[in-house]
């Protein structure tokens, strides 16, 4: 504000000081836009797990509920919400898909948001607000806990690591 003050005149000096001092407020502005992008860029990734799922052989298990496996593929459906300008993501899962499929929605109001969302994608989408349903597919061929895991923006499975006694 004091430099903005300055350059348009409401103090002393000359049209040498006023350049002198437009000049250093936009190497300022110019290095603060650095450091804001440098801040951004070195935010730690975050990490949700959204589903863990426990396979035994062709059989994989979810919530209490058993769902037979084809190939040892377990597929993971959700409902994807972002906005690329405002840098909003949200990934709401939706089931585990096997030869069945288990829900993962659990609530009235969560039910009635993903519907509303999905029926209206359209109009969303026109408004910059991108509304996709997708299903990732993974190999889970050896018996275990798996969790599916949101790393940043992508969707990714790994094993669950087993306790250690120490």
């Amino acid at each position: 504000g004091w430099l903005a003050g300055r350059v348009i005149g409401f103090g002393g000096g000359g049209l040498l000081a006023r350049g002198r001092d437009a000049v250093f407020a936009l190497v300022m502005i110019g290095a603060l836009a650095a450091l804001l992008t440098l801040a951004g860029a070195s935010r730690p990734v975050e990490e949700a797990v959204l589903a863990r799922v426990t396979v035994e052989g062709q059989r994989a298990e979810v919530n209490g509920q058993a769902i037979p496996l084809v190939g040892s593929q377990l597929g993971f459906e959700y409902l994807q919400v972002d906005h690329e300008l405002a840098g909003f993501q949200r990934v709401v899962p939706l089931a585990i898909v096997g030869a069945q499929r288990v829900n993962l929605v659990t609530g009235s109001i969560e039910e009635t948001v993903v519907d509303h969302l999905w029926e209206h994608a359209a109009a969303y989408t026109a408004r910059g607000l991108s509304v996709r349903k997708r299903t990732e597919q993974f190999l889970a061929p050896d018996p275990g806990t798996y969790e599916v895991v949101l790393h940043g923006r992508e969707i990714g499975v790994r094993r669950e690591a087993a306790p250690t006694n120490g």
